[in-house]
């Protein structure tokens, strides 16, 4: 079965780190998007059906990557997706116009249009846990709030490890947001953020 899934960039207007400790972030869905187009197949359906296909069920992001080098970042994580749900991906086809490395949640996006294009039409709480998982592939502990405002869209608020809600705020004036061609690696951002938040911590 051949299934297209789209899904927005975000952008994070307050507390982007600070939700990581406890704090409350806004994000923004933007008119930046990207397309996925696969060909999936049920594994009841697939021509082989072997132990290696349950062990790769039963493997953590981490453990997945390791067993699979020969992976590209981006085709590892939809093909540990597809294990996970159960199914094979014999195609991938990926259009974006979303800048890597900018902040903008095109990894959350991705996880967001796999997870659809994989699981269809169900409810979006289970979709939002789905996303999650991955964006955990390639961030290692996100928060959930890049993925909740490339599934909802509009305006959310997130507080922690707390469910993400609609925001019901009119943003009157036009957001201008600027590419600088500055790429960073969001697993390193954050690394660096939590050293000095246990440093910090210690000195108190």
């Amino acid at each position: 079965m051949i299934v297209a899934a789209s899904a927005p960039a975000k952008v994070i207007l307050v507390g982007e780190h600070a939700i990581m400790y406890g704090g409350t972030a806004i994000v923004m869905a933007i008119n930046k998007r990207l397309k996925v187009t696969v060909r999936r197949v049920a594994e009841s359906q697939a021509e082989s059906q072997d132990d290696q296909a349950e062990a790769n069920r039963r493997m953590t992001p981490s453990e997945f990557k390791q067993s699979h080098p020969e992976l590209q970042p981006t085709k590892a994580m939809v093909a540990f997706m597809a294990n996970y749900f159960g199914m094979e991906v014999r195609e991938l086809k990926i259009e974006s116009d979303i800048p890597q490395g900018a902040g903008l949640g095109s990894s959350a996006a991705l996880s967001v249009a796999i997870s659809a294009a994989l699981l269809g039409r169900i409810d979006h709480d289970r979709l939002a846990q789905a996303a999650w998982l991955g964006d955990h592939f390639f961030h290692g502990a996100p928060s959930g709030l890049d993925t909740d405002g490339s599934l909802y869209g509009g305006l959310r608020v997130k507080r922690g490890k707390g469910k993400s809600q609609s925001l019901n705020l009119q943003i009157e004036e036009s957001i201008l947001i600027v590419d600088t061609g500055i790429t960073h690696s969001t697993v390193a951002v954050n690394q660096a953020i939590r050293e000095k938040w246990a440093h910090n911590q210690a000195g108190l």
